[in-house]
């Protein structure tokens, strides 16, 4: 298991953070950087025919390659310094940020095949 020191850390962990962190230590590797990634985006809907997801936390959409570097190296999210201490998590430092990206693509994946379409039924057009 990482630990803090392992990480880079250029900044504190802001409230929301470490809240967010207390409550991933008790999970698995894997769920804890769901969980993060859940927090911190709440995407509810894909957009149709592309490639980008609803973010309801952020209010804007989202393409893989913003969401990932967003998650791995933005300091108000930086989800590999929330889940460093996770159960499962890699020991070096480079096999613990290329997992944290793998999942991270995993989930993006999964939420690109399974959430509804903007074009659903319900959808508030954007402004």
């Amino acid at each position: 298991m990482l630990t803090q020191h392992t990480v880079s850390t250029p900044g504190k962990l802001s409230a929301r953070q470490r809240q967010l962190r207390d409550r991933a230590h008790q999970l698995c590797f894997k769920d804890a950087v769901r969980l993060a990634a859940d927090d911190i985006f709440d995407f509810t809907h894909r957009k149709s025919g592309g490639k980008a997801l609803w973010s309801n936390k952020v209010s804007v959409w989202l393409g893989k390659t913003t969401f990932i570097h967003w998650t791995m190296n933005k300091d108000d999210i930086d989800i590999p310094r929330i889940v460093a201490e996770t159960d499962g998590a890699p020991d070096s430092a480079d096999d613990f940020r290329k997992a944290v990206k793998l999942e991270l693509v995993a989930y993006w994946m999964e939420h690109l095949k399974s959430l509804p379409s903007k074009n659903t039924p319900n959808w508030m057009p954007l402004p």
